[in-house]
């Protein structure tokens, strides 16, 4: 318990050093020019990939490839190659 005694002040000290670093990232992120990043990947799945790539995609499924193996091939997580796949496929 004594390591533990002095919990208020190292509470307080701790807070004090965060918010003197978070305040210095805050300030360099908002001068910095790279602030803005456009450069990410569009978020929706058929914005990543055009329709002829998901038609290749799920082709290669039927044709046998592993899904792991097209999700790396094409970039994209499993779970949204699982989603496109599931979304073409013809109703029973």
């Amino acid at each position: 318990m004594v390591a533990y005694s002095n919990t208020l002040t190292q509470v307080v000290a701790l807070h004090e050093a965060l918010e003197r670093r978070i305040g210095a990232q805050i300030i360099q992120v908002a001068s910095s020019p790279a602030a803005v990043d456009d450069s990410r990947r569009p978020r929706s799945l058929h914005q990543r990939l055009t329709p002829v790539e998901i038609e290749a995609l799920v082709a290669a499924y039927r044709a046998g490839v592993r899904q792991p193996v097209l999700a790396e091939r094409y970039g994209i997580g499993l779970t949204s190659v699982k989603k496109l796949v599931r979304q073409t496929r013809e109703p029973r």
